[in-house]
């Protein structure tokens, strides 16, 4: 298992990075957040223990949780995923843990992550960012399925921080001691034209597969190249594709059949799985079973090199799963304008390794109804399968109404931008 990535946060990093990332979103990027706060949500929440639950519509939620550190005026945790931390040869994670992130590694039980969770709240000196979906879900209108443990360690923090005593009073929502949850909607839409927006992207991704342009409309450009690099990646892991199955079906058995290939290697089960605990249970296999020879003694020097060359292979090609089941759930959302550019994020990073700037981007961020954790104890303490199925329930439905209410402000931004000369 990778070794866990503690928060070590350095206030001129934070103060560097919310100053900073905020500019270059706005003026390379082109990309920027509005922030609605019509229930007063963050007032009522000052200087209170709150976890912060937000959606995970896109891959510039991280740059979101930026811009929410800043605009909250406080500093802030956040739960980031293990494998995000080895990124640029490490250089991102040591960014993230100076501005207050931890790692979680997912698919097994992180216990320093847990304790680190539990620490964080109990304290209740900073609050703490969270994505309860794990999964980058491409979906702006449906919040998806959201984290039972983490329900349960919150239920668990708050049953610890308060009195068993039958004689204590019942403890209040107002009191220091309780536990918030505030909900946070993200939704994206693009305010740009859409061939404008991509075309330059589109005619490198032509290029670098060898599909001439022929002046074909955006929508026919987009789908041949999808249909191209998919072909293209299936040749590469010697997968055979049916052709009469949609993008999204290509890309979920290509997924699978990348993970097949691993998993009988290292000889670890994968079935009776969802493709993303396929993707986690494979990730701690590869660490475990060919990382952990590495470090040996000198005469297993020249077999390690191999090992630690099979390691660093499998891990580049469950990086790859990753993307492909993200492209996965972006294929299976209505096409829009902002879910063409995911689309063609994802062909980028196939093709040329990296995303570029498209268009003009909003990320609309509603702040929700705060849930107090302590009003759902009593339950807990009583019947504690009952007690968390009925706070994720309303976890849940919060989260979707906070994710509404941002569908609504951006059509109102949308409307105010159409209408202003």
């Amino acid at each position: 298992m990778s070794e866990f990535r503690a928060p070590e946060p350095n206030l001129a990093v934070i103060a560097f990075c919310q100053f900073l990332i905020p500019l270059y979103c706005r003026y390379i990027d082109h990309f920027t957040c509005k922030f609605t706060d019509d229930k007063n949500s963050l007032a009522a929440l000052k200087n209170k223990r709150t976890i912060i639950l937000l959606n995970h519509a896109d891959r510039q939620d991280p740059s979101v949780v930026v811009f929410l550190a800043k605009h909250l005026k406080e500093q802030v945790h956040c739960m980031v995923a293990r494998e995000v931390f080895d990124w640029y040869h490490g250089v991102l994670g040591w960014f993230f843990q100076k501005f207050g992130c931890y790692s979680i590694n997912r698919g097994s039980g992180d216990i320093k992550s847990i304790e680190t969770t539990k620490q964080i709240l109990k304290l209740g000196q900073h609050k703490l960012i969270v994505f309860p979906e794990a999964e980058i879900t491409g979906d702006d209108h449906t919040v998806h399925s959201i984290s039972t443990a983490l329900v349960h360690i919150l239920l668990e923090i708050q049953d610890d921080i308060m009195p068993s005593d039958s004689s204590a009073p019942a403890i209040h929502p107002d009191s220091a001691q309780a536990l918030w949850v505030l909900p946070v909607g993200i939704s994206y839409r693009l305010e740009t034209a859409l061939e404008p927006s991509v075309d330059n992207a589109l005619r490198t991704i032509e290029n670098q597969i060898g599909l001439r342009h022929d002046g074909a409309e955006i929508n026919t450009r987009i789908q041949r190249a999808t249909t191209t690099v998919l072909k293209n990646l299936a040749q590469h892991y010697n997968c055979l594709l049916s052709e009469t199955a949609t993008a999204a079906e290509q890309t979920i058995y290509l997924a699978n059949h990348i993970c097949q290939r691993i998993g009988k290697f290292i000889d670890s089960e994968i079935s009776h799985k969802s493709p993303e605990q396929i993707l986690y249970s494979l990730r701690n296999a590869v660490d475990e079973k060919l990382g952990a020879t590495i470090f040996e003694a000198n005469y297993q020097k020249t077999l390690n090199k191999r090992t630690a060359q099979f390691h660093d292979e499998f891990i580049a090609d469950l990086n790859r799963v990753e993307n492909l089941l993200i492209f996965h759930r972006v294929l299976l959302q209505p096409l829009s304008k902002i879910q063409h550019c995911r689309i063609v994020d994802f062909l980028e990073t196939e093709t040329t390794g990296r995303i570029t700037s498209k268009g003009t981007q909003v990320a609309s961020v509603f702040f929700g109804e705060p849930i107090a954790i302590a009003n759902y104890l009593d339950h807990y303490r009583e019947n504690k399968h009952a007690a968390i199925s009925d706070l994720k329930a309303s976890i849940h439905d919060q989260l979707q109404l906070a994710l509404d209410g941002s569908q609504t402000a951006n059509l109102s931004l949308q409307r105010r931008s159409q209408t202003c000369p």
